[in-house]
């Protein structure tokens, strides 16, 4: 007997983050698609320190990590930075061009304008890559149903940054992902 792989289309609700998920999905788009998984729609809501400007977020990275943490959270960034070529996308709308994806930006993961553009995705799959809570009638628009994803693994390390929080306390490192 021949397997058919039946394609699923796959929106994406993703915090804006340049650093650590922009460049974890620009690898992650072609191996979703060998394996019958098409990113079509990216909705961006603003990450959860997006609220704090200048100062005001200095002061919240040195209260929620530590100076020496904060001091190594910002090396890695610019050196993320610094490594990517020219030809990686630097932001979400770039990554958009590349793999020809339908991308807007929104104030919110549950506003009207953030379920009518996932609802115009058609999508079997909506794949969460961010710190929010979703109401139901967000998790209801997918066809076949919402996952989130983790990166870390859990429960160690939940909320923002796990990643980090799992390296600076010895935690395995990994990935969880599990349905809405």
């Amino acid at each position: 007997t021949s397997h058919t792989m039946t394609t699923k289309l796959v929106a994406l609700l993703v915090e804006d983050d340049a650093v650590f998920a922009l460049p974890a999905w620009n690898k992650a788009i072609p191996l979703m698609a060998k394996q019958g998984f098409l990113l079509t729609h990216v909705a961006v809501v603003p990450s959860r320190v997006a609220k704090y400007q200048g100062l005001a977020r200095l002061v919240w990275y040195l209260r929620v990590f530590g100076l020496g943490n904060a001091i190594r959270m910002a090396m890695f960034a610019l050196i993320e930075r610094r490594r990517r070529g020219q030809e990686e996308p630097r932001t979400w709308e770039e990554l958009a061009l590349t793999h020809g994806l339908v991308l807007e930006r929104f104030a919110g993961p549950n506003g009207i304008e953030t379920q009518t553009f996932l609802r115009n995705s058609q999508c079997d799959v909506l794949h969460v890559l961010a710190a929010v809570d979703l109401k139901p009638t967000v998790l209801e628009i997918p066809r076949v149903g919402a996952i989130a994803h983790h990166a870390s693994l859990l429960p160690a390390c939940r909320g923002s940054f796990p990643y980090f929080w799992a390296r600076l306390y010895g935690e395995p490192m990994g990935h969880s992902m599990h349905t809405l």
